[in-house]
């Protein structure tokens, strides 16, 4: 054997072996993917549902949030302030979506459902007052105020959607 034919072979070995090592490598990084898409769905729904448990965190919570969503200046400024910081931690939860969405870490369908649920919630009076006087705070409020607007009487208000977060007239213990 001559050292021509020793060279060709050594790099079609070399060839053969850049394949492979690419063809794994390409395998480790949608192993990756695939593993940091399923941390970041955990932890979203792991933090949405801790942001839902909040709004039912106390009675009193849930009375604020009803009134809150019927006229957000009948509230008291301490209320107010429950009320608004219930509605911000949930548009951060949407605001994380959207975020994770654009990065291929979170399903599409999730985050067009956190977006009807904020949607929904930002139709009630206070829900849009709130969106509409504080929309500059949010990192993606004005693409939230421009969703809320452009939606305006096509999605039903959260609390006609889900009657129980409407104000209970009847209950005896109010």
């Amino acid at each position: 054997m001559n050292w021509d034919v020793l060279s060709a072979v050594a790099e079609i070995l070399a060839a053969v072996a850049v394949v492979v090592s690419l063809i794994y490598l390409a395998s480790q990084i949608r192993q990756s993917n695939i593993q940091a898409q399923g941390e970041a769905h955990s932890n979203w729904m792991t933090t949405w549902n801790e942001t839902i448990k909040g709004w039912i965190a106390d009675r009193e919570t849930v009375q604020i949030l009803q009134r809150g969503f019927a006229d957000f200046s009948a509230l008291q400024n301490f209320e107010q302030a429950i009320f608004a910081q219930q509605l911000a931690a949930l548009i951060n939860q949407w605001i994380l979506a959207a975020d994770l969405t654009d990065r291929g870490l979170l399903d599409e369908q999730i985050y067009r459902g956190a977006t009807e649920l904020v949607l929904s919630v930002c139709a009630t009076p206070g829900g849009r007052f709130f969106i509409e006087s504080s929309y500059t705070t949010f990192p993606r409020g004005s693409q939230l105020l421009e969703l809320v607007q452009s939606e305006a009487g096509i999605l039903p208000p959260f609390n006609i959607l889900s009657p129980w977060w409407s104000i209970d007239t009847n209950d005896p213990r109010d």
